[in-house]
């Protein structure tokens, strides 16, 4: 499974990937539901080997889905659910007035599609049962058939060199190695224990931390030591394979004295590119602008706290709520812009991981938030790869304020609301020293009145 932030649905940012023997009981599903269930060969007489790869496929999408989706029921009510979908288009009973015992259900209905249907296909099957399953949810969570997994945009792992790691007692485990990642050709492997990272000790820390601490390593390696068996330990280095992006943030020098960013995309060296525009332009790097309008939907939520990390000294950057618990990121201890002066803008477009660096700035007092209201997608969602090349995208997580509030669906709101009548203004406009020349900014109502605010609070 992998986080993806953004629209992603956050799509945000945080990739997570899954493998489903680990995560789950991969014990045949009598024993995993703790009750009798009828075998396929009593529940379905003279059932073809489509049949049996049918159930078992839902089986196994109920599995991860009880485990994982935030809002998930029991896993035998996904079952239901999945029955029902299977039988929606045959006019069959719903599986609750079938008479049969809770779960059984499903075969009933498998079976019957199947003689009731010549064309039915195990993949057809499959697909009712897992998308009324997913459906009844009632978030973003959506299963996908090979074909349209095929033609979604493959999300980056680059931040966390392609590893996804869970909450264990006492330590970290790995589960999940992206094929051809740094982390793969580095050797780690699936079910390695964290024990230290950079030279502190991994115990007790969560899923989202780990993220944060690989994400905000830009130049220079992330030293692991991890645990392969009982007593074998390795000390592994963890480098970035490729340079940073500079389309990520677009910067130029506002009337001779200001720093404007604009975040196109949430990738993993953004914060990098930010501290280096910022440090590279000096005095003007003290006095900031940060436009959160027109981010990509897409991203990695990890980047979003690195950024937030950037302006904030000692305070809560957020919370995350996982099916387990919630879990607190914390800001560093030192700051390369705690003292600048800071805008940010923000607007109706401005969601996911914008979003929560809006929240982290706002919950921290740093500078001022102008604009209009934020979406309010705030959800993180994780993407599972299934055994025949099928998926599932499911809503794992949702990001919180500092104080655990949620903002999900209320979104955002601006300390100052930006005036629709706002006078546009000519002023230089230059590239920011050191970096790439984008072209012009888009020096709009929003940018002008950015750039009033900012100089009313340096006076």
């Amino acid at each position: 499974m992998e986080f993806d932030l953004g629209g992603l649905r956050l799509t945000t940012v945080f990739l997570f990937a899954l493998s489903t023997c680990v995560l789950v009981n991969c014990s045949p599903p009598a024993v995993r539901r703790g009750k009798a269930s009828p075998s396929l060969s009593t529940a379905l007489p003279e059932h073809p080997f489509a049949l049996r790869g049918a159930r078992t496929r839902i089986y196994e999408i109920a599995q991860v889905t009880s485990r994982w989706a935030l809002d998930a029921p029991s896993f035998e009510t996904l079952l239901e659910r999945a029955a029902q979908g299977v039988a929606r288009e045959l006019t069959l009973k719903p599986s609750g007035e079938s008479g049969l015992p809770q779960g059984d259900s499903l075969d009933q209905a498998v079976f019957a599609a199947w003689n009731s249907l010549p064309m039915v296909t195990e993949d057809d099957l499959v697909e009712r049962g897992a998308r009324s399953m997913l459906e009844s949810l009632g978030d973003a969570s959506e299963y996908f058939t090979r074909s349209e997994l095929r033609r979604r945009t493959r999300v980056d792992m680059e931040a966390t060199f392609g590893l996804v790691f869970a909450r264990a007692n006492p330590l970290p485990v790995v589960i999940y190695v992206q094929p051809g990642s740094v982390a793969e050709k580095a050797g780690v492997q699936l079910g390695d224990e964290l024990v230290e990272i950079d030279g502190k000790p991994a115990s007790g820390l969560g899923p989202a931390e780990l993220i944060s601490h690989l994400a905000r390593s830009v130049s220079g390696p992330v030293r692991l030591k991890m645990l392969s068996g009982p007593w074998v330990t390795r000390d592994i280095a963890l480098e970035r394979s490729r340079s940073p992006n500079p389309m990520a943030i677009s910067c130029r020098v506002l009337g001779s004295n200001i720093l404007y960013i604009a975040l196109r995309e949430l990738s993993f060296d953004a914060p990098g590119l930010i501290r280096s525009a910022a440090s590279a332009a000096g005095e003007i790097g003290t006095r900031v602008i940060l436009d959160l309008r027109a981010v990509r939907a897409s991203g990695s939520f990890e980047s979003a706290f690195a950024i937030v990390d950037l302006f904030v000294v000692n305070g809560v950057l957020g919370v995350v709520e996982w099916k387990t618990g919630m879990e607190k990121l914390v800001a560093s201890e030192h700051s390369v812009l705690e003292t600048a002066a800071l805008i940010t803008l923000v607007g109706g477009e401005t969601e996911h991981g914008a979003e929560v660096i809006a929240a982290g700035l706002q919950d921290n007092r740093r500078g001022t938030i102008l604009g209009t209201p934020t979406a309010g997608r705030v959800e993180v969602g994780s993407w599972q790869r299934l055994g025949q090349g099928d998926g599932v995208y499911l809503v794992t997580g949702r990001f919180r304020r500092a104080d655990g509030r949620s903002f999900d669906k209320l979104g955002v709101v601006p300390d100052v609301t930006l005036s629709p009548a706002t006078k546009l203004l000519k002023m230089q406009d230059v590239p920011c020293p050191g970096t790439p020349d984008l072209g012009a900014s888009s020096i709009d109502g929003g940018v002008v009145q950015a750039v009033t605010l900012l100089r009313v609070a340096l006076e």
